[in-house]
């Protein structure tokens, strides 16, 4: 018998990595940021090759789960096992995670009314 899926589980640590990776993406982009403005004598392809970096990392990010102990990844250790640096209320979680959904189709099917 095929079992249920909770749905309430699956929005919240969808959200909650959401969250994560867009602190950890204006991260990544504030440094890559503040990192052009030093290579200004660089050619393109340099500033070009520090964007795309920080493209590539911030791609990766929600692979990285729980790579600073955030959240429920595999580096979750010690004191922070079982809590999150954040937390979502449920309904919150729902929301976030509906709003996700819905902007994903629309752009997937924007995409497909193009071809």
């Amino acid at each position: 018998m095929l079992a249920i899926p909770d749905l309430a589980a699956i929005a919240r640590a969808s959200a909650e990595r959401i969250v994560y990776c867009l602190v950890e993406g204006t991260l990544v982009a504030a440094f890559a940021g503040c990192l052009v403005p030093v290579l200004r004598g660089r050619n393109a392809g340099t500033r070009f090759a520090v964007w795309f970096s920080a493209l590539v990392a911030i791609a990766l990010l929600p692979l990285l789960g729980g790579v600073w102990g955030w959240g429920a990844g595999p580096a979750e250790s010690g004191a922070l096992a079982g809590r999150s640096a954040i937390t979502l209320p449920s309904s919150w979680a729902l929301y976030l995670f509906g709003a996700w959904a819905a902007v994903a189709a629309l752009v997937a099917s924007a995409r497909r009314e193009h071809r």
